[in-house]
């Protein structure tokens, strides 16, 4: 059984009393289920998919959330937001002062409805991709500061997995490979400016998360962690390419500008042109609140 809202409640509480972040997929349960009850059978196509997790059942959560923000000062973070409709709600949240927050992810800056006829399930998430509509929304508020962090929502499943039919398959799709090569191409293309990007995609999930200045920032004493861009070069992103469990992208085939040629994690050169080099190196980082208690 889902918690109620008795419990979220007291949650919200808590989480404000240790100073921490609660991170919330926002559809609401029973909408879903009325939805699906409403539709009267398994989804078919993605029109039936926008049906049964309609906007409302995110816009209803996220006004909830905010209601519960606002109680509590308990901060809140709304991840993977899809519509424009909870754009709104997170932009008059914050401007009242609510700690309220929120990420979107690449597949709702990029994709949209019109697009499942080229690509079918693979591009099957929840939320779900909406209308192109919902997508300018986003990008507006990537641009205007209300959404703070943009993830990959990464969700691997089994090649199998992803080629069963729409109602059947799970939701997800691999990302975190082609996060920066997406973004990199709208801010080449002109859809944000490199200074936006490297906020949401670096210093502003850093701080949501209680992890700057350790990370998220370029200065003395912070992780020497660098993203080297090559602006002239081409990408183009190939399934073969990735290195997830799953290797099906909605993205394959498509031509990205930019190239991203580096990555280095504390100051050790760890991919060099797509392929992972050196040793694992990765370690356990806590928040700023986590420490501190």
């Amino acid at each position: 059984m889902p918690p109620g809202n008795g419990e979220v409640l007291r949650l919200c509480n808590e989480v404000a009393r240790l100073g921490a972040l609660l991170a919330a997929h926002c559809e609401d349960r029973g909408l879903l289920e009325e939805a699906q009850q409403q539709l009267g059978h398994p989804i078919q196509s993605y029109a039936d998919l926008l049906g049964v997790r309609p906007e409302v059942s995110e816009s209803a959560s996220i006004a909830l959330a905010a209601e519960f923000a606002r109680a509590t000062g308990c901060r809140v973070h709304v991840v993977h937001m899809s519509s424009a409709r909870g754009v709104d709600l997170v932009r008059h949240a914050r401007q009242a002062g609510v700690p309220l927050s929120a990420e979107t992810c690449p597949q709702y800056l990029t994709l949209s409805d019109q697009d499942y006829a080229r690509l079918g399930g693979m591009m099957k998430v929840f939320p779900p991709v909406r209308t192109l509509g919902d997508q300018e929304a986003l990008w507006q508020g990537v641009e205007d500061g209300v959404i703070t962090s943009v993830g990959s929502d990464h969700a691997p499943h089994t090649v199998e997995q992803k080629r069963l039919p729409l109602a059947e398959q799970p939701a997800g799709n691999v990302g975190v490979e082609t996060l920066g090569a997406l973004m990199l191409d709208a801010v080449l293309r002109g859809r944000t400016s490199a200074e936006r990007l490297a906020f949401v995609l670096s210093e502003g999930t850093a701080r949501l998360y209680g992890l700057y200045p350790q990370k998220g920032a370029i200065q003395p004493g912070s992780d020497a962690d660098l993203t080297i861009v090559d602006p002239s070069a081409t990408t183009t992103i190939r399934n073969e390419r990735l290195h997830s469990k799953q290797k099906i992208s909605p993205w394959h085939g498509q031509e990205c500008r930019g190239a991203i040629t580096m990555t280095v994690l504390r100051g050790r050169v760890i991919m060099r042109d797509g392929e992972p080099v050196g040793e694992v190196t990765g370690r356990l980082i806590r928040p700023a609140h986590a420490r501190a208690s």
